[in-house]
């Protein structure tokens, strides 16, 4: 492609660009910020971005395609917990410099520290990716700390992308940009109504080297002039609030006031445009023609030994679905996942069955290759996990995916495989990919779809006695399925020596003694995990002269709302459905009756959103409280949100209310 071709041409451009904001000179704090307490808007701030600048510009005079990024950040410290402030971190790719780094803390007192050279240090990832890392020194409380630095770069397919708001407040961000016109960009933005901007151009003069042909093809013959559209992008907030994270979120990543620029094509003066954003089509076989993808499914001898190893599994086995379980659980027995994320195979599978470990990528791509080979329809599925973000369907952008997983035919269902875990059952994946979409890679008909809405559940019955002086004592039965067992798998498997449910036990109760504990099908992912416990809870219950107060629930799904915010302007996202069961049956002391009960409670969310229910009855001397919390849809929008807080509200106040028992 010509645009790539850019060597042939050596582009020569050269054309001034704009100072840093004013206002912001590097060295000259306000005596006003160097004295300032607390940030009045957010006093409970523990640091305050006072300015924070970004400037972009190509520079083409050395005959190179390359751009440089200046950046210069300034904020004030109130807390040590915002001492990570003063913690930088540069990602640098292969061919990519950085250069002029400097940075200074300033304190109320007047004194004046500065970053030495011997403080900044490299450190490898891979062999064309680093970080360069500094810590500005002798950060306090009240101090000012500021640096910059300048980054020349090449990967001009992805601009540095730039964030107006984070955890912190934001006094002013500012970002410009100089484009020149044979570069178009499509922009990525979110937060547009925090974020002012607008657009200038002009002509500037370009010098471009002239070619002369020769027999052996051209050669460079001087140099000619054009004239070149210079697109001079400008972006500015002010007085940036905070955005904070909360529970239920996938990463806030999603909700920042931030810009990305993503190139869409390059067009040389008078030749037609080269894309460089083709088509979900094109970017499909190209994965399959890849030796990282499509290739290591296609090529057995790519997996030809692992291939050997499964087959003796697999003889005399007809139907589908048992030789996809059989193939699944073959993979989480004899290969490690290595806790990373990936789209591509690093190497041969058979390599990764040698060494027992491998990425997402490798494991999935594993699964994909014995399926194919079983003659079992399936397809790869790249997504996003949570944390990565959220994807955009519009753009074929690669760089947006984190993760690969399977999607099987069989059945006359669609179902997703995530290879690589003996504690979750074939149709669960991995608790981050479960992320709204996913991209199908069918050879000729890739497609996008919505990931199916997964479950969890736990259920708990109490069968126990109540005496006088507020002891419980009597079993427990508790079962979890879906997303819970896992949870609870992977705790009692990461636990040792530790029993996670007696340690849980314990925290709610510290003199509680646990008699008996026995877990069914820890080791059987398909089944339910059960646990029945035999215990004994002094002071379970409060006994107070004549009375008894009890707590109805004796083991809560929660035990405050994880909902702490008035007002929310990002949605609720819940990874998972929650189906929460109650059931306790208590056995009431001899001599003593029912006093005061609970009303009765049946809280349905709008469209049936979710589901809050309690109640009590008493039957001869026993007293049955029955409580079933449910939530079946999995994203709230801003404005359902105070309705979603007051019904965890309510179900955290009714579990927490208490019965009254009284002595004859």
């Amino acid at each position: 492609m010509k645009w790539i071709q850019l060597s042939l041409f050596a582009l020569c451009l050269s054309f001034t660009h704009a100072a840093a904001q004013e206002g912001m000179k590097w060295g000259k704090i306000p005596e006003e910020y160097l004295q300032m307490k607390a940030y009045e808007p957010d006093t409970g701030a523990a640091a305050l971005v006072l300015g924070h600048t970004g400037e972009l510009y190509f520079d083409l005079s050395q005959g190179k395609l390359e751009y440089f990024f200046e950046r210069h950040r300034r904020v004030k410290i109130f807390n040590r917990s915002a001492f990570d402030e003063g913690d930088i971190t540069i990602p640098v790719y292969e061919e990519e410099r950085v250069s002029e780094i400097q940075g200074h803390v300033y304190t109320p007192d007047g004194q004046e520290y500065t970053l030495k050279k011997s403080d900044i240090f490299e450190e490898k990832v891979t062999k064309t990716f680093k970080l360069i890392k500094f810590s500005l020194p002798n950060l306090t409380e009240g101090a000012v700390l500021e640096f910059r630095y300048k980054l020349n770069s090449n990967h001009f397919f992805q601009l540095e992308s730039w964030y107006f708001q984070e955890n912190i407040p934001t006094l002013w961000s500012e970002y410009k940009l100089s484009i020149p016109e044979w570069f178009r960009y499509v922009t990525i933005s979110q937060g547009e109504n925090l974020v002012q901007s607008n657009t200038s151009q002009s002509r500037k003069s370009v010098r471009v080297p002239a070619y002369t042909a020769t027999v052996s093809g051209t050669r460079q013959a001087g140099t000619t002039t054009r004239d070149a559209m210079i697109k001079e992008y400008h972006y500015w907030a002010k007085d940036v609030p905070a955005l904070r994270s909360q529970d239920y979120i996938t990463t806030m990543d999603d909700y920042y006031a931030k810009i990305r620029y993503q190139l869409a094509a390059f067009q040389w003066p008078n030749e037609t445009p080269e894309p460089v954003l083709s088509s979900w089509e094109v970017v499909a076989g190209g994965l399959w023609d890849s030796d990282n993808f499509g290739k290591q499914i296609t090529r057995q001898g790519n997996f030809k030994r692992l291939r050997a190893a499964v087959e003796p599994s697999l003889a005399g086995i007809t139907e589908n679905d048992e030789k996809v379980r059989i193939i699944y659980n073959f993979l989480a027995k004899n290969v490690n996942w290595d806790n990373s994320f990936g789209i591509l195979a690093r190497e041969s599978l058979d390599d990764c069955f040698e060494k027992k470990a491998a990425n997402s990528a490798e494991l999935n791509l594993m699964m994909l290759a014995l399926l194919t080979d079983q003659g079992i329809p399936c397809y790869p599925l790249l997504v996003s996990t949570r944390d990565h973000g959220k994807v955009i369907d519009i753009y074929p952008i690669m760089g947006q995916f984190n993760h690969l997983m399977t999607l099987v035919e069989y059945d006359g269902q669609m179902v997703m495989m995530d290879a690589g875990s003996k504690l979750r059952p074939p149709g669960l994946p991995r608790l981050p990919a479960l992320n709204k979409k996913g991209w199908v890679v069918d050879k000729t008909a890739p497609q996008w779809i919505d990931l199916p809405v997964m479950a969890g559940g736990t259920t708990i019955l109490g069968n126990v006695r109540l005496e006088e002086d507020g002891r419980l004592s009597g079993t427990v039965q508790e079962r979890y399925i879906g997303y819970d067992a896992v949870l609870m798998r992977s705790e009692l498997e990461e636990s040792k020596s530790d029993n996670p449910i007696q340690r849980a036990f314990k925290e709610k109760f510290p003199d509680a003694a646990l008699e008996e504990i026995e877990i069914k099908n820890q080791g059987d992912a398909i089944q339910p995990l059960s646990v029945n416990l035999k215990c004994s809870i002094p002071d379970a219950a409060v006994a107070n002269g004549d009375f008894i107060y009890v707590t109805p629930v004796l083991i809560p799904p929660f035990e405050e709302n994880p909902l702490k915010l008035t007002k929310r302007d990002f949605p609720v996202e819940i990874p998972y459905m929650i189906n929460e069961k109650r059931v306790l049956q208590v056995e009431l002391p001899e001599g003593y009756e029912l006093e005061e009960t609970l009303e009765p409670i049946r809280l349905v969310l709008l469209d049936q959103a979710g589901l809050f229910t309690m109640s009590t009855s008493l039957v001869a001397n026993k007293l049955q409280i029955l409580y079933e919390f449910r939530i079946t849809r999995l994203n709230f929008k801003p404005d359902e949100y105070p309705g979603l807080k007051t019904f965890f509200d309510l179900a955290v106040e009714k579990q927490n209310q208490q019965i009254v028992l009284k002595k004859k």
